[in-house]
């Protein structure tokens, strides 16, 4: 059972449904995804479509027995929970259920500021996940700080993307700087204005730049007034969420990440599969594939917008075709992750004999 909040177009549903796809192909698994926000998502049909069931929660306390009358029907070997700190009450309630193997997944370094319940919430919780989680697993070694856990029962697994069997460099724009992603607070959206607007202010007008993501309707036209407030409207489009974010990544000159806070973003890994080049907030999981594979710039998030500017001027001259071929030696292969997780989870092959 594969505990996510809802199944939207975000980094960490869009990892597990690459890694689900892959899994059922090559291992004997029946998985069971649990929507704890008990709402529909984007996704549901693509999760459905490689073989997974979908359970819808509740939210609150009134969830966790919804939970606890779930795990108790499908009577699942693993509870696999990727809702952060609030893993640990979904543990609790698995080990209440009789389940052997509880995994809880951090997929970020820090969570977003809240009220005072809420923190007291998190410290809760992450009592419940150190003492109930069986396993603790990070995208990054930076996720630990967030939950503190024991040498013993913490390892890394990174999100893996599949290697580019080619990167087209014709018909991409050296000068189209794309920021895909959801248009969230924690991307830090402002700044990436900031940043177009200074670069725009030497001179250069062959640049254009795109938001490109899902976002609520007052998160899309709060966007949309920062950059006409800031004159920019004829050279910046927002133009929603795409089904293809290589073949969005392959036909831009640069990625751009200004996020206060992320994990180890999985949009990173794909621009740099495709061979585009990056330009990102210096966070550590940024910071970790930046130490493995070429092509990020990392730039402190507070740092001036010129600063900014010249990573990316900078980062426009790498070559595609050596970062393509760094990441596909690298550390962050689909192949690799798949196998972590198979392990983790106790898979058998499909063509193993009984």
């Amino acid at each position: 059972m594969y505990l996510l909040g809802r199944l939207n177009m975000g980094g960490v549903e869009i990892s597990a449904l690459r890694l689900l796809t892959h899994l059922t192909a090559q291992y004997r698994v029946n998985p069971v995804i649990y929507a704890i926000s008990g709402q529909t998502g984007y996704l549901d049909d693509r999760f459905r479509s490689v073989g997974a069931t979908i359970l819808y929660g509740k939210p609150g306390a009134l969830g966790l027995l919804a939970f606890f009358k779930h795990v108790r029907a499908q009577r699942p070997d693993i509870v696999h929970s990727n809702v952060s700190l609030p893993s640990g009450f979904y543990l609790l309630i698995a080990w209440l259920a009789g389940v052997k193997i509880r995994i809880a997944q951090f997929h970020s370094t820090a969570l977003p500021q809240r009220s005072v319940l809420h923190r007291a919430q998190s410290s809760v919780g992450r009592l419940l996940v150190n003492r109930f989680a069986t396993h603790i697993v990070g995208v990054s070694d930076g996720t630990r700080s967030l939950v503190r856990a024991a040498p013993e029962k913490w390892q890394v697994i990174y999100n893996g993307v599949p290697a580019a069997n080619d990167v087209a460099l014709a018909g991409s724009n050296p000068f189209l700087i794309t920021l895909l992603g959801r248009l969230a607070p924690e991307k830090n959206l402002e700044k990436a204005v900031e940043i177009f607007g200074h670069l725009k202010s030497m001179g250069d007008q062959k640049w254009k730049m795109q938001f490109v993501g899902p976002g609520t309707s007052d998160e899309t036209t709060a966007l949309k007034a920062k950059v006409l407030a800031a004159g920019l409207e004829r050279d910046v489009h927002v133009t929603g969420p795409t089904d293809n974010p290589l073949v969005v990544l392959k036909g831009s000159g640069l990625l751009l990440l200004t996020s206060n806070r992320e994990g180890l973003p999985t949009v990173v890994l794909e621009a740099l599969s495709v061979g585009t080049p990056v330009v990102a907030s210096a966070l550590p999981g940024v910071l970790e594939i930046a130490g493995q594979v070429n092509g990020v710039i990392a730039v402190p998030v507070a740092a001036p917008a010129d600063e900014w500017t010249r990573a990316i001027t900078q980062s426009a001259a790498a070559s595609r075709q050596t970062i393509a071929s760094g990441f596909a030696h690298g550390p962050f292969g689909l192949d690799r992750q798949v196998e972590r997780i198979a392990r983790l989870w106790t898979l058998e092959a499909k063509d193993a004999k009984p």
